[in-house]
């Protein structure tokens, strides 16, 4: 992804905004009081799905065997019961089952001991998918236990699902154990979130550079939250929290989340067909988040209708984006080479999350399943995995070439001699200061030329003459390297631009570099000088005052000619 438009930022504003959204609902759902008893149990658990009756009225129906489905009970509610044993009560078991968005209420001789669900929801019209706990006390030894779920959703009536009855703490090993793939999963995703997390540490506060890039944040931000997500979809993360309301308003909103991170991949992208494309399709998700969460609160429709909606707009999302994909692509290969399509690994990941988004859509609507999000989160897994690989890449390949370009800005600006800036270096500091007032008017240059570089280059050879230019210029260096850039310009040239600001130091080491010119060796350091200050009154740019220095070196040159210090030709 490349830099964000002003387009794109306002979508991101926006997305911003929607997730704040889920959030403040979030918050209301942690207080909407829909909880259910967590225990935990510590004996292996066992089913307890034998010796059920069904119940209409009161009155036995017939035997039945758990898990049952039953549509005699499509429009009403569906009650099991059976007389419970010493063996049943003598330890203190506890049952264990799972209804999907169903109330539940459990009774001991007709006298109600626990219930669910029917308690009001300030975001639900239907009470979440939950794990319930019951504990047999021996004082129910005898009697007749009847457990009665009624959902408002048809199909989620006349189902009862798995009973298992077991010791503290065996439950909850059981739970662990059924979810272990989801489980190594989130650990995978926990894992890329704090890599990713310390990646954009890496990059955004060790290695310096103008511009912030919150991409690394933002994806182990995904992750983080995916990984809870899919614990949440398990409803193992019941077993620690006991207002499961949230949990259930969190895979729900989720629906909304994914289509912003779909359409999030996208931003950025340099294609242009993608780009229209996107910021034509980026506003579904808002208005999914806006529309799905007014029908809830206003009870306009109930949790199946605003899936159903959700689920249209996911289709919506993927299908244009999987299109834009495809279309920019060929028309890029096309405009290459040609040849056949193809897909970098981010490409890959993304058809792989909405194909995988797309199967568990389809089990929603066939099938009943604990965990509907099942293969979504392993493709969201990849998608992750492959836009953290692709982004490190990025940034990779990004120092590379930022490196391999400060190395031949320098090579171009430098001189390789004398280690000092070249006369490019220097053309590019003048016009700079040139094109500034301030920077015009608070200037100081100065000029030196090497006198009798001809005659060392014809007796000792051009190796003697590169040592003594290096001699001329390090001599040079030396009194002006504190406050000022000593240039080299020319086969014998050199220049120093100073600031004003330094003109004390300037002329106290332009002085000390007289006295101590006097007392050098003239075999290895000959050079003529001059400085010139700007000066409106004379100058009407920089480059006047550049020639103004010039033309004070070349006097004090022919001074030194006819005193027979430098050469005559």
């Amino acid at each position: 992804m490349n830099r964000f438009s002003l387009s794109e930022r306002a979508i991101l504003v926006l997305y911003g905004l929607t997730a704040v959204l889920i959030l403040l609902v979030l918050f209301m759902s942690y207080f909407a009081g829909s909880s259910t008893n967590t225990h935990i149990l510590d004996k292996e658990p066992v089913l307890f799905n034998d010796g059920w009756s069904l119940y209409r009225e009161g009155e036995v129906l017939s035997e039945t065997v758990l898990p049952l489905k039953d549509k005699r009970f499509e429009d009403s509610p569906i009650t099991i019961g059976r007389r419970l044993t010493g063996d049943d009560c003598t330890n203190g078991e506890w049952l264990m089952f799972v209804t999907f968005h169903s109330s539940v209420q459990i009774s001991i001789d007709g006298r109600v001991c626990y219930e669910y669900g029917n308690m009001e929801s300030k975001v639900f019209n239907v009470p979440p998918t939950a794990y319930h706990f019951f504990r047999l006390e021996k004082q129910y030894e005898g009697r007749v236990l009847t457990i009665t779920t009624d959902s408002p959703l048809k199909k989620y009536r006349g189902r009862v699902n798995d009973i298992y009855i077991g010791d503290r703490g065996s439950e909850y090993i059981m739970l662990v154990r059924k979810n272990i793939v989801t489980l190594a999963v989130c650990a995978l995703l926990l894992s890329l979130a704090a890599i990713f997390l310390s990646m954009w540490i890496l990059l955004e506060f060790r290695i310096k550079k103008k511009k912030r890039n919150y991409k690394f944040l933002w994806l182990a931000a995904i992750a983080a939250l995916i990984a809870v997500w899919s614990l949440s979809e398990t409803r193992v993360l019941q077993l620690v929290f006991n207002n499961i309301e949230p949990l259930s308003v969190y895979n729900f909103e989720w629906l909304v989340l994914i289509q912003m991170a779909i359409v999030g991949y996208f931003l950025g992208n340099s294609s242009r067909y993608v780009e229209k494309i996107n910021m034509m399709i980026a506003p579904v998700p808002v208005i999914n988040a806006l529309l799905i969460n007014a029908m809830m609160f206003m009870g306009i429709a109930d949790l199946d209708t605003t899936v159903i909606v959700s689920h249209f707009c996911i289709i919506i999302v993927s299908a244009f984006e999987i299109f834009a994909a495809i279309k920019s692509r060929k028309i890029e290969q096309n405009r290459n080479t040609g040849m056949i399509i193809s897909f970098s690994g981010d490409s890959v990941g993304f058809f792989l999350l909405v194909f995988t988004v797309l199967v568990d859509m389809v089990r929603y609507y066939v099938g009943m399943n604990v965990d509907n999000a099942m293969f979504t989160r392993i493709g969201v897994m990849f998608f992750i995995a492959a836009l953290g690989f692709s982004e490190l890449r990025s940034n990779i390949d990004l120092k590379l070439v930022q490196k391999q370009s400060q190395t031949y800005k320098q090579m171009a600006l430098h001189d390789g001699l004398t280690n000092l800036s070249n006369r490019t270096a220097y053309q590019e500091k003048i016009a700079y200061l040139n094109a500034s007032d301030t920077g015009r008017v608070k200037t100081i240059v100065a000029i030196f030329d090497v006198n009798n570089l001809k005659s060392v280059n014809d007796r000792q050879g051009h190796e003697a003459g590169d040592r003594y230019i290096k001699s001329c210029a390090y001599f040079i260096n030396g009194f002006f390297r504190d406050f000022a850039t000593l240039f080299r310009i020319g086969g014998d040239e050199f220049a120093i631009i100073c600031s004003l600001d330094d003109k004390k130091r300037f002329f106290a080491a332009y002085d000390e570099m007289q006295l101590k010119y006097t007392l050098a060796d003239r075999e290895n350091i000959n050079f003529a000088y001059g400085y010139a200050e700007f000066d409106e009154s004379q100058d009407q740019d920089l480059y006047d005052t550049v020639r103004r220095a010039d033309k004070m070196m070349y006097e004090c040159k022919l001074r030194m000619k006819k005193e027979g210090q430098a050469e005559t030709r």
